[in-house]
């Protein structure tokens, strides 16, 4: 029975896998159309996060952890690839990942913003004239 299960575990080929999910992490992510939003990771570590069972489909997951940095505007060039880090064990369950945009906004913009909020509405009781940021 052994045999069979290590000539099975072998047939997944993990590391393979885990080699094809490294080498195309390395490309750019398109996050948005407009404006044009990228992602781009450059990973420096991989964890075997296991395997799950879920009715007759087995998943295994592959944690890749590294820098990401966000670009507006055309595609950036895929990050400079390496060779697969030596995989670890014992990674976290699977889950989601946290993608934080600053986005900078000049005070006359929404100056501009706020204004047009007030022009369109109903004239009534407070009439503003004017807003200062």
């Amino acid at each position: 029975m052994r045999t069979r299960a290590l000539a099975a575990a072998r047939a997944l080929d993990l590391h393979g896998k885990a080699q094809d999910a490294w080498q195309q992490a390395f490309d750019p992510i398109k996050l948005t159309d407009d404006p044009e939003m990228w992602l781009q990771l450059k990973p420096q570590d991989a964890v075997f996060a296991g395997v799950r069972i879920d009715t007759r489909l087995l998943r295994g997951f592959l944690q890749i952890s590294g820098d990401a940095e966000t670009f507006i505007g055309r595609m950036p060039p895929p990050a400079a690839r390496s060779p697969l880090a030596p995989l670890g064990t014992g990674g976290s369950a699977p889950g989601t990942f946290d993608i934080v945009l600053p986005v900078h906004i000049d005070y006359d913009t929404l100056r501009q913003s706020i204004m047009k909020v007030i022009d369109a509405t109903p004239e009534g009781g407070t009439t503003i004239r004017d807003v200062q940021i």
